[in-house]
């Protein structure tokens, strides 16, 4: 029987090597050449970096380095983000795509053997994970348009790993890291703060700010003055409305602010209500979170569920999260699906934890036209939803598991 499921793994790796690996490592596509050119223009104008915020400038660039047949900006990344792919520029594009699949691939079975080894499992069962991990849409996203979320993803179980295993310094490294090359998990932050987490954050930001420090020489100083001016405009970008955005700002600001040129049929225009609203339930998220960690308790298995409590919403409750932002999630997903296995969750428990899993990995057509306009477009977020059921699901087996503790004293 071991080596039948060897042999299926490895059958299921060679399919999905042809059918997704294959392409998106032949692939031209936005994503890897933003990050391609970014580097490449660290690499070679190193002087000019702080032009990367001109969009008409970076494409350009884009053009200038062999890429053909794409449109891709800087959009508002850290400088530092320059750095991800500036060893792959001794490359081609189309050689450093490949090599940049491959490195995908590793980081994503990197992370899951990172996260067996946080649950206290065998490293073979992050391998047998494997293939529900590639078949995760979020990550097939991140093959087919060569982006980096899988690092982060693998940054994540890092950290998982370093908290979960007493290596508190080691976890404030990681976070640190990833505050460098991407703002994506800023949602991490305020409920580390509320749990009182100091020496990691302090260390995170002592990472942060050295990393900074120790670049300027080779950064200069007007690429994070430019940065600093564009950073506010994640708050206020139009463009955050439409539905390729699965967060809570876009689906209330989707279905409540009216733009001409990206939004033109919300329900109705009511933007301070869609701000409230979605203030009322990012704050919410927050105290209920904070109130139902446990990042102190004695008993390993609540504080693995607190670490997935705090990452269920890290792209739902940010300002900008695409589909290849849930990779992200998918340390909370397994982690949810491991605690439901062990503790042997009951029928509804378990129905209630697949939905979340549908919503969050299935390959939904939520970008239709058809669900644009109107009432339609609550239909269209089917990524926010199920991290929603998901933070719920998490936060309900956190107190269950507390007052099954409670009633044994």
């Amino acid at each position: 029987m071991e080596r039948l499921r060897w042999v299926a793994l490895v059958l299921f790796l060679l399919v999905y090597g042809w059918c997704v690996l294959l392409p998106a490592a032949s692939a031209s596509t936005g994503g890897f050449a933003g990050y391609y050119t970014s580097a490449w223009i660290l690499a070679r104008y190193p002087d000019e970096l702080a032009r990367v915020y001109e969009d008409a400038w970076f494409v350009e660039r884009l053009e200038e380095t062999g890429i053909e047949g794409v449109y891709d900006i800087f959009f508002i990344h850290p400088p530092t983000m320059t750095l991800l792919l500036l060893p792959l520029t001794a490359f081609p594009p189309a050689t450093a795509r490949v090599i940049w699949t491959g490195v995908n691939l590793a980081l994503l079975v990197g992370g899951l053997l990172l996260l067996a080894r946080a649950l206290r499992l065998s490293w073979q069962w992050g391998l047998w994970l494997t293939p529900f991990a590639l078949l995760y849409t979020p990550v097939i996203e991140n093959f087919r348009y060569g982006q980096g979320y899988l690092l982060l993803f693998c940054l994540i179980c890092l950290l998982l790993w370093a908290h979960l295993t007493g290596r508190r310094t080691a976890a404030g490294l990681v976070l640190g890291q990833m505050l460098l090359l991407k703002t994506a998990a800023l949602w991490l932050w305020p409920l580390f703060l509320l749990s009182k987490q100091w020496r990691l954050l302090v260390v995170a930001l002592l990472v942060a700010g050295g990393a900074v420090g120790a670049l300027l020489p080779l950064f200069g100083l007007e690429p994070w003055q430019r940065y600093a001016l564009l950073l506010p405009q994640l708050g206020t970008l139009s463009q955050r409305y439409v539905t390729a955005y699965q967060t809570v700002t876009s689906l209330l600001g989707h279905l409540f602010i009216y733009d001409e040129q990206w939004n033109p049929t919300p329900v109705i225009h009511l933007p301070l209500l869609a701000r409230l609203l979605t203030l009322a339930v990012q704050f919410g998220t927050l105290f209920f979170s904070w109130r139902w960690a446990r990042l102190e308790e004695s008993r390993h298995e609540v504080r693995v569920l607190t670490l997935a409590l705090f990452l269920s919403l890290v792209v739902a409750n940010g300002p900008l999260g695409e589909q290849h932002h849930y990779a992200m999630v998918l340390p909370a997903l397994l982690i949810a699906l491991w605690w439901a296995r062990h503790h042997r969750v009951a029928g509804p428990g378990w129905a209630w934890l697949l939905l979340s899993a549908l919503l969050l990995g299935a390959p939904l057509p939520f970008k239709a036209l058809q669900l644009q306009a109107g009432l339609w477009a609550l239909l269209a977020y089917p990524r926010v939803y199920g991290a929603f059921l998901l933070w719920g699901w998490v936060g309900w087996q956190v107190t269950k598991s507390q007052k099954s503790k409670v009633q044994k004293t």
